[in-house]
């Protein structure tokens, strides 16, 4: 069967490395899609979970899929968001046309569009009246204030989390959703796509600044859920309605060899390294 042909996926929270990431879906579901640009939203690795090096070799064909993907012509964006603990230290590397980013903006038809995980709209009502009066900067302080909070829950973290568990109620996610329109428009996005929340979302919404289109992928893990971006709108696709899937392997990645996955998996202890080189070379020299 021919791949159906888009031009932006978004899909969040694989998990890769925990007990409960669903795999097999997809690889399915990237072997039957054939994407101009692939963005993985956040939450690609397990904080709890085994790393790239321990991976079951169901999930080793995930990373060999996008891989081969990115080989073949699609661009690779991976969104990092704070919880992405292995990732984050990479922000702003290249791996060929894998980037590795902490957010993303396209221009999609002339819309400007706003792409990242989203954890920092999680606030509570009295934060979002506190950062309202701030407009445009809002953002900005929510990213500071979501930086400290993450540092501090490392460092009293006693318990793993169940990434399987729902992540937000319903006050929250629409307070999360209000949150996230707000930002986008004072910034000047027409559309903004996020993850986090675990609902997979489309809305539309007049603001101040115009219409702003809210889109959020759900959680992979949970609903088996993505936005797909062609002929000129946004749909949210939902694996478990989709009847042709199912026929659909996974031939690309017969030729691609397993040290490609190693070369990522050692991506972080080589950008440390040449970190610690930088700075002992420019003591050196002052």
């Amino acid at each position: 069967m021919r791949k159906r042909t888009i031009e932006v996926v978004v899909v969040s929270d694989l998990y890769l490395g925990s007990e409960v990431c669903r795999a097999h879906e997809l690889l399915t579901y990237l072997s039957s899609i054939k994407p101009k640009t692939l963005v993985l939203n956040g939450g690609l690795v397990a904080a709890a979970g085994s790393g790239l090096y321990q991976l079951p070799k169901i999930q080793l064909k995930v990373i060999k899929k996008i891989v081969a993907m990115a080989s073949q012509g699609t661009a690779v964006y991976v969104l990092a968001d704070e919880k992405d603990f292995y990732l984050k230290k990479l922000w702003g590397i290249d791996v060929g046309t894998i980037k590795i980013r902490k957010e993303l903006v396209l221009d999609l038809d002339c819309k400007k569009t706003w792409f990242l995980h989203g954890q920092h709209f999680d606030l509570g009502q009295r934060s979002a009246v506190f950062l309202k009066p701030f407009g445009r900067y809002s953002y900005a302080l929510l990213s500071r204030w979501n930086s400290l909070f993450a540092a501090l829950s490392a460092l009293l973290r006693s318990t793993k989390v169940d990434p399987s568990h729902p992540l937000i109620n319903s006050n929250r996610l629409k307070q999360f959703r209000s949150y996230a329109i707000s930002c986008a428009g004072n910034r000047g996005f027409e559309t903004i796509a996020c993850g986090y929340t675990g609902h997979a979302d489309k809305h539309l919404k007049e603001g101040k600044y115009g219409d702003v289109l809210y889109l959020n992928s759900g959680n992979w893990l949970g609903e088996m859920t993505t936005l797909e971006y062609a002929f000129k709108r946004w749909k949210v696709y939902k694996y478990q309605a989709d009847k042709c899937s199912a026929f659909y392997t996974d031939e690309d990645l017969k030729t691609l060899d397993l040290r490609d996955i190693k070369a990522l998996a050692d991506l972080p202890r080589k950008h440390k390294a040449a970190k610690d080189s930088k700075s002992f070379l420019h003591k050196r020299v002052s």
